[in-house]
């Protein structure tokens, strides 16, 4: 006998009593060690705030899923899942899906005034810092830069190059243009 371990062609040779020889071929062409062939595509592979959504690709008829939620898994935040996929002869195949681009966190920002102490004129508050690249959303030409002639305060308003929204406030009460004032008494 012969084991065939992959497809092929094997021929048996064989003498008889009287010394006449033979042969046979056996041929086998059903033996299938290949696993499922897949691969993964994503909902988007660009810089997201949103969720993305890895979809298993490739399957053929009979091919089964094992890894839990089927020929899709969805991530709300970065990370990596596996799939697996068994055909029919029970072949495996195992692919990690993995996502990095998803940013969901609101920038950040901090706010620096030129005067930080008592005065009669303006004080500038000039937004700086910022944890990644924004655009400043609620001034004039997006400038990074509130002048104020009083007291009072601003929040600037900015978004990431995703659209997650951030703010920071500028307040200032340090802003003195009243003239003081002083009563004469006489003895």
């Amino acid at each position: 006998y012969y084991v065939f371990d992959k497809n092929g062609s094997f021929t048996f040779e064989f003498v008889d009593r009287a010394g006449n020889k033979g042969t046979a071929i056996a041929t086998v062409t059903w033996i299938d060690k290949d696993a499922p062939s897949v691969y993964v595509e994503y909902s988007t592979t660009k810089l997201t705030n949103q969720s993305v959504t890895a979809t298993l690709k490739g399957l053929e008829e009979g091919d089964i899923i094992i890894s839990e939620g089927g020929d899709t898994h969805t991530f709300t935040s970065n990370g990596s899942f596996e799939f697996i996929a068994v055909d029919a002869l029970g072949n495996e195949s195992r692919i990690t899906a993995t996502v990095n681009w998803i940013d969901k966190d609101a920038p950040t920002a901090t706010v620096e005034y030129d005067i930080k102490s008592w005065t009669n004129g303006q004080v500038t508050a000039t937004l700086v810092n910022p944890s990644e690249d924004i655009t400043i959303t609620n001034t004039t030409d997006g400038s990074n830069t509130v002048v104020f002639n009083e007291n009072g305060s601003f929040t600037f308003e900015f978004v990431d190059k995703v659209g997650n929204k951030g703010s920071a406030t500028a307040e200032v009460n340090w802003i003195d243009k009243v003239a003081p004032t002083a009563d004469i008494q006489y003895d």
